[in-house]
């Protein structure tokens, strides 16, 4: 069955007109906070209804965050580095042998160590064990005498199953070149390289995003498991195509960096078993989301694109998923039958089947739809032929209405179950002439729980 997205409800505003450039959740030992980077500032976005600001001033809004001991870090590589406490932001002073701390573009929390690249440098630089403060200096890891090039984009740490006593995290840099350098252990102790390995450029400093214990890296040719790099045959890493599941989606990918991939703003998360990657498009100022369903099906999971929430930053916090617009000074928060008041519209393709074999030529001139909702549905039905995509034209029809208005086993109190009305099989005209076939379906609805069986 294909289901539609949810909706999106107006959680904060009051931060300007302009783009919502950063999310970041803090979960604290006695508190939870959700702060957002816009307008200069870094406002408190909790709480529903305006944002409450913290700290301003600031050249850059797109921040990259680590949460680590009872502390969000922040860096964006222009402005002085940040922290906040549980309460406050202030600022924080990073020292380390010819660094400029403000150069400190990107973070990471990796075993029990914070982690930084500098702006436009191979090395990179790590903090003491357990250090929150700037009381002491920062390390620098020089990269440059390793890496076959290039400048460090992102810093991450991949969990493997070791000998057999557990996971191992192994600390994993990405150079701009698409390289990427595995090392295990500990740099104050026994750090040591496993090896590097062949991969597309990255884009963007939030190039890296984790998966369970997967370590995924965004880059120009699709979605690339550190996995894969190591552990696939040498130049599997370029073929991205060929590794389920992200290789359903590595042509598209591929696509969007040509025309994108110098828009900040792309990064990916996993939010309750579903993965989101963010494409900021240049076309109209918009976003769209390659999302990934990994509890679906044994395939390895099913993809789709979401359109019109224009996001440009995402966040799980306490069980649900937020994200800063690109326009407004607006966080919303995914949840609701509607995109705050607008009908959410779904366009969907069957795959291609041959019912009567290869051999043959049909026409095609009806379909029965089963359709379940809370509610009305409308739309257009069609079908595709032969592998040819086509524009879905057709007069707009009813799909399905709610007509769930009884209670299971007769209750008296009234049941949540019968709000939702039975499927809806209904016939209807299409037109189509050739082997194989597909099913397409333009829907448009106010509504939860819609589902195409």
């Amino acid at each position: 069955q294909l289901s539609f997205r949810g909706g999106k409800t107006s959680h904060a505003t009051g931060m300007g007109t302009g783009e919502v450039k950063t999310l970041a959740a803090f979960i604290g030992f006695s508190a939870n906070a959700l702060l957002a980077g816009a307008n200069g500032n870094i406002y408190n976005v909790t709480s529903a209804g305006a944002g409450s600001s913290l700290a301003s001033g600031f050249t850059q809004d797109r921040w990259q965050t680590a949460l680590y001991s009872d502390r969000l870090f922040f860096v964006n590589g222009v402005d002085n580095p940040q922290v906040y406490n549980g309460s406050t932001v202030a600022g924080i002073v990073w020292a380390g042998s010819g660094l400029t701390d403000n150069n400190l573009v990107n973070i990471a929390l990796v075993r029990n160590r914070l982690w930084f690249c500098e702006i436009n440098q191979a090395w990179v630089w790590y903090a003491n064990v357990g250090q929150i403060t700037a009381a002491s200096n920062l390390t620098k890891f020089d990269l440059s005498q390793i890496a076959g090039g290039g400048f460090c984009m992102a810093v991450g740490s991949w969990s493997v199953s070791d000998s057999g006593d557990g996971a191992d995290d192994l600390t994993v840099f990405v150079m701009s070149t698409g390289e990427i350098i595995v090392y295990q252990g500990d740099p104050a102790t026994t750090f040591s390289k496993i090896g590097s390995y062949p991969g597309a450029p990255p884009i963007g400093r939030q190039c890296l995003f984790k998966v369970g214990g997967e370590l995924v890296v965004i880059t120009r040719l699709g979605l690339l498991p550190v996995s894969a790099a190591v552990r696939q045959a040498p130049g599997k890493a370029l073929s991205l195509s060929s590794i389920d599941p992200w290789g359903k989606v590595a042509p598209g990918v591929a696509a969007d960096a040509i025309l994108d991939s110098s828009n900040g703003g792309w990064h990916g998360l996993q939010h309750l078993g579903v993965v989101y990657v963010n494409v900021p498009q240049t076309e109209g100022a918009l976003s769209k989301q390659w999302v990934l369903n990994t509890r679906a099906g044994d395939d390895g999971g099913a993809w789709a694109n979401f359109t019109k929430w224009n996001a440009s930053c995402f966040a799980s916090f306490v069980g649900d998923l937020y994200f800063g617009a690109q326009t407004g000074g607006v966080v919303f928060k995914a949840e609701g039958a509607s995109d705050d008041g607008d009908p959410i519209v779904t366009l969907a393709n069957g795959a291609f089947k041959y019912p009567t074999g290869t051999q043959y030529n049909n026409v095609y001139n009806s379909a029965r739809p089963i359709i379940q909702a809370g509610g009305t549905v409308t739309g257009i039905i069609g079908v595709d032929t032969d592998f040819i995509i086509r524009p879905l034209t057709g007069t707009t029809v009813t799909l399905s209405e709610n007509t769930g208005s009884s209670t299971p086993w007769g209750s008296p109190w009234g049941s949540p179950w019968g709000a939702v009305g039975d499927p809806v099989s209904a016939l209807f005209s299409i037109t189509g002439e050739g082997s194989a076939v597909s099913v397409k379906m333009r829907a448009e609805a106010s509504t939860t729980d819609v589902r195409w069986f």
